[in-house]
């Protein structure tokens, strides 16, 4: 048997059509899938320094670096790609902000001018929900000069 959020989950289900296409007609990041680093700057990259750590903007943040489309822009999971302990993780993410809880720093990658989550989309997308203009950060800055990706590739064939 369903549980009434399966129900709502369901595509299927004229409720829950209904319901994602409010949603999306009040707030598009919640329908519109977060970009990835890989569809933004194809090729391989020529090699990456680590710059340390650092404040970011959460503005500057654009995407994810996974290879997997499994984030709205909002950078929470897509609905019903869910995590199991999804409703879970994020309880205790919002009770730890909001007692003040240190939390680590988030691992992102500079490419482009942008950054780009490895480790963090929950702490960047409560970061945004709360307002928050900065987050800490762990960065890793890539190489992609367009000169070095097409002779990286060629070596490799």
């Amino acid at each position: 048997m369903l549980n009434p959020q399966q129900v709502r989950n369901l595509p299927a289900h004229p409720a829950g059509i209904a319901r994602r296409l409010v949603a999306g007609l009040r707030n598009p990041e919640r329908t519109r899938p977060l970009p990835r680093l890989v569809d933004v700057h194809p090729g391989r990259p020529a090699g990456g320094r680590w710059v340390g750590f650092r404040t970011v903007g959460i503005e500057s943040i654009r995407g994810t670096a996974s290879t997997g489309a499994s984030r709205r822009a909002d950078f929470r999971p897509l609905s019903g790609r869910e995590p199991s302990d999804w409703s879970s993780r994020w309880s205790r993410l919002k009770t730890a902000t909001r007692d003040q809880t240190m939390l680590p720093p988030v691992q992102l990658l500079r490419a482009g001018g942008d950054y780009w989550v490895v480790d963090g989309h929950n702490r960047v997308a409560l970061a945004r929900e709360r307002g928050q203009l900065w987050i800490d950060a762990d960065v890793t800055e890539l190489d992609l000069s367009s000169d070095t990706v097409p002779a990286t590739a060629a070596k490799e064939n």
